[in-house]
């Protein structure tokens, strides 16, 4: 009998279901697209130092899924929290981003902060607003917010970010591509390249030049001579002053001010190495060595280097005076570490009322009226030799006009500047009647950035851009026997303190003119030391200048950029 057929077993094995995805789907970046869009605007247009591997990682921790397991309130709640903890990251890179300086050398300086004056500080807060800016970006936006209606931002975000990826390496795809194609002509084409070919500026090339700069500025020094037996004694005025370059003074129209027409010598390309005053002033004390890099400055250097002290060597009497009580950030107690004394008028002895005061509050006295006084003091001295250390502050920014009711009003610069060359000017004027044998020396401390720039606003000096170091430096003789009239000598090319110091040697090295003989310029001014590079450093940051372009390190361990136009 045949079996009958035994029904199927059903199987035990569940049935397989489909597994819930492990993410959700891909989001966009809401609001944040603003954000990378303005930010991408501004560093386009140099506004900006865009750190682009920072970006794109914040980038990416917004765009992350989150997991699907989380529904409901707890999804919200993660999204909510993400985005918390991305508010004040974003708000942390945004500040990175920016040319500002950074928040720890704001906390450094918090002491000198708290010094500056209510007005002052209104001031600085207006000029960080740009309200040209501010309006671009804000039509901007809302045009953006209207055409999100048919267009996915989040593409057009992560389209720039890709471009600012990209646009680094295209000029180097681009070489590569042309190299085959370019191969036959190669080798005639580089025979008939110039020999003086300049390289280009890659950042290893940039150290070694700065590091063969240093190697170099340090070997050289001025050699002081005794003065020849029967040379004619004469005075040293070195006016030093805060604030005044060759950019501020085309900004404020007065670059061909009648003052500068009188000089005997103008330096065409002085570079002040800094645009901080302390450093600027140690720097000028020490003229007598070359450009040493900025960690060195308050470090002991060879006595041979303090060019105060080796006019004191020569038998002048050595005298330091100020317009102002310049104890801001040590400054004061800076100078008298360098060899100078104390000042010959002390503030509590100026016959006249102060005309400013200085944006920390401090009474500041107009240059005529305490050159003027000096000056009547130095003729009732017996000394046969005497050399001044001058330093004004009353182009420093923030400073103020008092007013006879006690209150006081904005000083603009240009009323300021063209009142400081018309007293200098003036002195000039008294100097000549006195028939004093003379030798004037202007040497600006530093710019004031009347300009400013997309890394720096008016008046910001935390940047040593070329427009804040090249300053008008010169000299001007007094009753030294040569024609007065003379339009002024131009030193074309790079200088700096040392050449200042070498033209100082070889004025006290002068013998005595014999009847009828002319003064000569030409000994004095040949083979004067000159800049090979353009190396100025405030702090930590470095500016490099090479022919019209200028590179910038944020610090040792930053990348070289250029600095933006």
């Amino acid at each position: 009998m045949p079996h009958a057929s035994r029904p199927a077993r059903p199987s035990r094995r569940p049935a397989r279901t489909p597994r819930p995805p492990q993410w959700v789907a891909w989001g966009g970046l809401g609001a944040w697209n603003y954000y990378f869009l303005g930010k991408l605007a501004l560093a386009l247009s140099g506004h900006l130092n865009f750190h682009l591997l920072l970006n794109l990682a914040f980038a990416a921790l917004l765009l992350l899924p989150l997991p699907a397991l989380l529904r409901g309130a707890t999804l919200r709640g993660v999204e909510r929290l993400r985005t918390l903890i991305a508010i004040p990251l974003g708000i942390a890179l945004l500040i990175k981003d920016t040319w500002f300086p950074p928040i720890a050398r704001l906390l450094e300086q918090r002491d000198a902060l708290q010094a500056f004056s209510f007005d002052y500080l209104l001031t600085l807060g207006g000029r960080f607003i740009n309200w040209d800016l501010l309006g671009s970006l804000f039509v901007a936006g809302v045009l953006l917010w209207f055409l999100s209606q048919w267009l996915r931002l989040t593409t057009f975000t992560l389209a720039g970010l890709s471009w600012m990826v990209i646009a680094p390496l295209w000029p180097q795809v681009q070489t590569q591509a042309q190299q085959p194609a370019a191969s036959a002509t190669t080798v005639t084409a580089a025979a008939q390249l110039p020999t003086q070919a300049v390289p280009l500026l890659d950042p290893a090339t940039l150290d070694q030049q700065v590091a063969h700069f240093f190697e170099q500025q340090a070997a050289q020094k001025t050699r002081f001579q005794p003065p020849p037996e029967g040379a004619p004694p004469f005075d040293i005025l070195m006016l030093q002053i805060c604030s005044l370059s060759w950019d501020d003074l085309t900004m404020a129209g007065l670059q061909d001010h009648p003052l500068f027409k009188r000089m005997d010598v103008l330096f065409d390309q002085f570079n002040t190495a800094t645009a901080y005053s302390g450093p600027a002033s140690i720097r000028t004390l020490r003229a007598s060595c070359g450009q040493p890099p900025n960690t060195q400055l308050y470090q002991n250097t060879d006595e041979d280097c303090y060019l105060f002290k080796n006019l004191a060597h020569l038998g002048f009497d050595v005298q330091l005076q100020l317009n102002n009580l310049d104890d801001f950030d040590g400054y004061l107690d800076a100078l008298l570490a360098q060899g100078l004394p104390n000042m010959t008028i002390p503030e509590n002895r100026f016959t006249a009322a102060p005309t400013m005061s200085t944006f920390d509050g401090k009474p500041l006295w107009n240059d005529a009226h305490v050159l003027q006084q000096w000056w009547a003091l130095r003729l009732q001295q017996d000394q046969p030799r005497v050399a001044l250390f001058y330093d004004s502050i009353s182009l420093h920014d923030g400073n103020r006009y008092r007013l006879a009711g006690g209150g006081s009003r904005n000083a603009d610069y240009r009323s300021r500047a063209q009142t400081l060359l018309d007293n200098l000017e003036s002195f000039f004027d008294t100097l000549e009647r006195s028939g004093r044998r003379t030798l004037v020396v202007l040497v600006p401390e530093h710019g004031y950035n009347l300009r400013g720039d997309r890394m720096q606003i008016t008046g910001m000096r935390d940047i040593p851009s070329p427009a804040t170091t090249h300053v008008p430096a010169g000299i001007k003789l007094i009753g030294w026997g040569h024609a007065q009239n003379d339009a002024p000598r131009h030193i074309t090319q790079p200088s700096s303190y040392l050449a200042i110091s070498e033209l100082i040697a070889r004025l006290a090295a002068q013998r005595s003119l014999e009847a009828g003989q002319e003064f000569q310029w030409q000994p004095l001014l040949a083979d004067l030391p000159t800049l090979p590079l353009w190396v100025a450093e405030n702090g930590s940051v470095m500016v490099v200048q090479q022919g019209q372009e200028a590179y910038i390190r944020l610090n040792p361990q930053s990348a070289w950029q250029a600095y933006p136009r």
